[in-house]
């Protein structure tokens, strides 16, 4: 109520049930360059309908491949970290 309430006490301010009804992600399989996220992201934002939001678009992160120890040829610290 107004003059009654107080915010973190009474009530907490969020998003409203409407938004989060009509709230999506976008998901993709396979990682995206800078542009190709641009790209999308545009697409999504002319073709969702108005009443609806776009919260974000996620995708795989690239995984670490470290390079392997060669015999004879790699260094520690030179041509190898160790992890």
């Amino acid at each position: 109520m107004l003059g009654e309430s107080e915010l973190g006490v009474d009530w907490e301010l969020g998003p409203s049930d409407r938004f989060t009804r009509h709230a999506f992600d976008v998901v993709v399989d396979v990682p995206l360059s800078d542009t190709e996220q641009r790209q999308i992201r545009a697409i999504v934002d002319h073709l969702k309908p108005a009443h609806t939001h776009f919260v974000r678009l996620l995708t795989p992160s690239v995984p670490v491949v470290p390079e392997h120890w060669e015999l004879g040829v790699s260094e520690l610290g030179v041509t190898t970290d160790l992890h």
